[in-house]
């Protein structure tokens, strides 16, 4: 095997360590031993592979460092470490790359890996370099100066780090840029339109969890077209970014909290997003209907606002709606399971939404989580889950609700929250419920329930942590079964008959 280029054995089970004889295999041009359960560290002998190119250890368990006589491999462009538990980027003393490697070297990831140092100008070495992935670590300090060297970076993450200081001007030079993403670390100061000056083709841009306010003129024409904006949790209002206008292709907006208080101009609901989270701001003004994007689903994360007026209508691959918390009224559309069939979680809790709730909602047999507590919805509960196989929440509660809890609630046996408190629900237990054998979360309190305490749910709920029948009719003993329920954390029967 002494001409063998190509060695892939990735995605196997070995769970040994990276075993020596592959340093005589020095015709490699290609080795990947990613995706199985290697230990240990990585064995200086890898050196021996003078023609290797692409060298490829990721999601191991591999330990230590990087060894020093992988940066004597003059061919090598990359080199793939992710997901491992490196806690170190070089050994000693091994800090000055050799030209040849320096030069060469197109892409290092060491996402995931248990790295705990400041963020060196060592990686300042590597002059050609496209792709530098150091995410999820615990790396720590400013961004050094040097960094303005790597002028051939196409994506820089140094997301989910602990890095402080401010975001250097520099990195507005570096024109080759296509995603910059820095979300999650201890970044401060203003982030400018002289970060962005000659960043053209970037196409992703996360500086979410941080804190840094953006602070362009209100003029002020990006260089670039985003499809991916992240920027959670920086100072960004309180006027809505008229910059956003001009990103003709973005499908994946996120500006939560980022302290908005203004009216969404008229120009924002025809961008076509397939990921929009606009929460936590107070935002205020009529709930706008969005356009039908051209990708296959749309989320909506629109809570804790101030949104007011009735629920337009949603484009049909709606996949999730969030308006908690805000200020909608009227009645939710007798026709909302025929417009929205696909939604996977709809929650409407927190508003002003009165009227029945319509029989179309059991139309959306997609559902896991639905919410429309704490409004003033009143009427019966439609009987018509049957169909329901993967809801797993369901809270009703706070609302004015009358009539007997559906039987065809036991059809919906992946249920494991059932919340119904706080309404006007007469009559006893469905017996049905106790082919809910999952719930872990049973909330019935503060309703016009009567009868015994059912056996069954001490024989059937054995998953049970919260069971709460406070505030109703309940009579009778309490039912030894109970006693049977070992996961319970929480039991309220108190103000009943029992």
């Amino acid at each position: 095997m002494s001409v063998l280029k190509v060695l892939d054995l990735s995605a196997n089970i070995f769970n040994s360590t990276i075993p020596m004889w592959l340093a005589n295999l020095t015709s490699l041009v290609h080795l990947n031993l990613g995706f199985n359960n290697l230990t240990g560290e990585i064995p200086s002998a890898l050196g021996n592979l003078t023609s290797l190119v692409v060298l490829d250890l990721s999601f191991n368990s591999l330990e230590g460092g990087i060894p020093g006589s992988l940066w004597n491999l003059c061919s090598l462009k990359v080199l793939d470490l992710a997901n491992n538990r490196l806690n170190e980027t070089t050994s000693e003393p091994y800090k000055t790359i050799s030209g040849c490697t320096a030069y060469r070297l197109e892409k290092l990831s060491l996402r995931w890996n248990k790295v705990r140092s400041p963020l060196s100008d060592w990686f300042s070495q590597f002059a050609n370099l496209k792709i530098l992935d150091l995410a999820n670590n615990s790396i720590y300090g400013p961004i050094p100066a040097s960094f303005g060297r790597l002028s051939n970076l196409r994506i820089l993450d140094l997301s989910h780090n602990s890095l402080n200081g401010t975001v250097p001007e520099y990195f507005g030079q570096l024109s080759m840029l296509e995603k910059l993403l820095m979300s999650s670390n201890l970044l401060q100061g203003t982030i400018s339109e002289v970060h962005f000056a000659n960043l053209s083709r970037l196409e992703e841009l996360d500086i979410g969890f941080n804190s840094l306010p953006l602070r362009v003129n209100s003029d002020w024409v990006p260089p670039f077209q985003l499809n991916y904006i992240n920027m959670k949790s920086c100072n960004i209002g309180p006027q809505f970014p008229a910059w956003l206008q001009t990103q003709k292709r973005v499908i994946t907006l996120c500006l939560s909290s980022t302290s908005i208080s203004d009216v969404l101009p008229q120009w924002f609901p025809k961008m076509k997003f397939s990921y929009l989270d606009l929460s936590f701001n107070q935002i205020r003004g009529r709930l706008p209907a969005f356009l039908k994007p051209d990708t296959l689903y749309m989320n909506l994360y629109l809570s804790s606002n101030k949104f007011e007026g009735p629920l337009p209508i949603f484009p049909s691959i709606q996949n999730r709606l969030d308006l908690t918390a805000n200020l909608i009224s009227g009645w939710i559309p007798e026709d909302i399971g025929n417009m929205t069939p696909t939604l996977d979680n709809l929650l409407l809790s927190g508003n002003q939404i009165s009227g029945p709730i319509p029989n179309s909602l059991c139309n959306i047999n997609t559902l896991r989580v639905l919410d429309l507590s704490k409004n003033r919805l009143y009427g019966d509960i439609p009987d018509c889950w049957s169909n329901f196989k993967i809801l797993a929440v369901l809270d009703f509660s706070a609302n004015n609700l009358s009539g007997f809890i559906p039987t065809s609630f036991g059809n919906a046996t992946s249920l494991q929250s059932l919340h119904l408190t706080n309404n006007s629900l007469p009559g006893e237990l469905p017996l049905s419920l106790r082919n809910c054998t999952g719930m872990v979360i049973f909330d019935v309190g503060e309703n016009k329930l009567s009868r015994s305490v059912p056996r069954w749910i001490g024989k059937s709920m054995l998953c049970l942590e919260i069971l709460r029948l406070r505030s109703n009719m309940f009579d009778g003993i309490i039912p030894l079964e109970i006693c049977q329920l070992a996961e319970l954390q929480v039991l309220d029967l108190a103000h009943n008959n029992l």
